[in-house]
C-alpha cells in the first residue's frame, strides 16, 4: 500500500470513529474560496433527514489533516464553505446518525471548480443477520524471527438494503455479523493502523463484529503473532468465521506448503515480491483449516545487510500524491536474514 493511500484509509477510519472530544482538538480544514454542499436522505423513502451530524475530513499531499463538523437542516441540507479547493487536497464526507457512522464520498476539486455537491444516504438499521454472509477469507503469513505475523482479512457481504448493527446494550444473546476465533497461543493482536473499527470487540480468542455492516461487501482485517515450533516450521490452525465462500493463503516465497486442499494461484497484479499464493474452495461452517509451512533456512543477522540504493517514484492521481519507495539491499551469505523490532534489517525514515 502506498503512503498516500494508507493515509487516506487512516483518515476514513478516523472520520468514522472520532469522538466529539477528539474532533475539538483537530485543526480546521484548509481555508479557501471553495464549498461542498450536500443533502442527507433516507435511502428507503428518499426523504431528507434533519439534525444528522456531518463530518468533513481533509488530507493534503503533505499529510496535514483537517476536520470540520456540521449538522443537516430541516431539509437535510448542509454546507462546508470557505474551504481550499486545490487538486492535491482530498476530502472525505461522512455522517453519524443514531450513533452509527455512514460513509459518504471522496471529493477532489478539479481545476477551475469552486463548488461540489454530494448526497449522503442513511439506510435503515436492522439486527437481523439473515442477509449477512461470509465471503472470501485471506490469511497472509509474514515470517518473523520466532514464527510468523498472521494477517487475516475476512470479507463479509450484506445482501440486504439495510445496515446491520447491534448497539452495545443490546448484544447480550444476539449474534454478531461476523465471529472469528484466534488460534491457541496467539499474541500481540492488532488492528490496521491501530484503529479499532466501530462495533469490533475482542475478548480472549474471540473477535466479534457487531456492525455497522452497510449494504454491499466490506472487509475486516486484523493481525496476530504465531509462534513457530522451530526456526524453519510454522504450524497454524486457521479458525474460520461462520463459513467462507473461498480461501486465499499467502506464504513467504520459498516456503513449502504442506496443507491439503490448496492449489497454487497467480499473484494479483501489483502484489509485490516476497510471497506465493494458494487458493481453496469453500469449507464447511465452523471448520478449522490446518496450515503447515516448511521454511527455507534463515538467520537473525541484521548486520549482514547493506543498503545499496533507494528509489522514489512520485505520481499524482485524483486523490493525492503517491510515493512508491524502493530500497535495494545487499545480503551477505547464502541464508535469508531476519530482523526484529529491536533490531530491524533496514530502517527507513519517512519525511512528510
Amino acid at each position: 500500500m502506498s503512503i498516500a493511500r494508507g493515509l487516506l484509509l487512516l483518515a476514513l477510519l478516523l472520520l468514522l470513529v472520532v469522538s466529539g472530544a477528539l474532533a475539538q482538538q483537530a485543526p480546521d480544514v484548509p481555508a479557501g474560496d471553495g464549498a461542498i454542499r450536500g443533502q442527507v436522505i433516507d435511502a428507503d423513502s428518499r426523504e431528507p433527514l434533519a439534525d444528522v451530524e456531518i463530518a468533513l475530513y481533509a488530507l493534503s499531499a503533505e499529510g496535514v489533516p483537517g476536520l470540520r463538523r456540521a449538522s443537516s437542516d430541516a431539509e437535510g441540507r448542509f454546507a462546508f464553505e470557505g474551504i481550499a479547493r486545490t487538486p492535491n487536497l482530498a476530502y472525505l464526507v461522512g455522517a453519524r446518525h443514531e450513533g452509527v457512522p455512514f460513509p459518504g464520498a471522496r471529493i477532489v476539486f478539479e481545476a477551475g471548480v469552486r463548488e461540489k455537491n454530494v448526497e449522503v444516504e442513511i439506510s435503515g438499521l436492522t439486527a437481523d443477520r439473515s442477509e449477512i454472509a461470509a465471503g472470501r477469507a485471506e490469511l497472509r503469513l509474514q515470517r518473523v524471527a520466532d514464527g510468523a505475523r498472521a494477517v487475516q482479512t475476512l470479507r463479509i457481504e450484506n445482501r440486504g438494503d439495510r445496515t446491520f448493527y447491534v448497539a452495545p446494550d443490546a448484544r447480550s444473546g444476539q449474534t454478531p455479523a461476523l465471529r472469528a476465533r484466534l488460534p491457541e497461543g496467539y499474541s500481540d493482536f492488532q488492528m490496521p493502523l491501530g484503529v479499532v473499527p466501530e462495533g469490533v470487540e475482542q475478548n480472549g480468542r474471540d473477535v466479534a463484529w457487531w456492525g455497522p455492516v452497510h449494504p454491499g461487501a466490506q472487509d475486516l482485517s486484523f493481525s496476530y503473532h504465531v509462534k513457530g515450533d522451530d526456526a524453519e516450521a510454522i504450524l497454524h490452525a486457521w479458525q474460520l468465521p461462520d463459513g467462507a465462500s473461498a480461501l486465499r493463503l499467502w506464504v513467504p516465497s520459498g516456503a513449502r506448503l504442506e496443507s491439503p486442499g490448496f492449489s497454487p494461484a497467480e499473484l494479483p497484479e501489483g502484489s509485490g515480491p516476497g510471497f506465493a499464493m494458494f487458493e481453496s474452495g469453500a469449507v464447511p461452517k465452523g471448520r478449522s483449516v490446518p496450515v503447515a509451512l516448511s521454511l527455507p533456512p534463515a538467520r537473525l543477522a541484521p548486520e549482514a545487510t547493506h543498503a545499496l540504493e533507494m528509489r522514489a517514484i512520485l505520481t499524482v492521481d485524483d486523490a493525492a500524491l503517491a510515493v512508491n519507495e524502493t530500497h535495494v539491499l545487499q545480503i551477505q551469505g547464502e541464508e535469508r536474514v531476519l530482523g526484529t523490532q529491536e533490531q530491524p534489517i533496514h530502517l527507513s525514515l519517512i519525511h512528510i
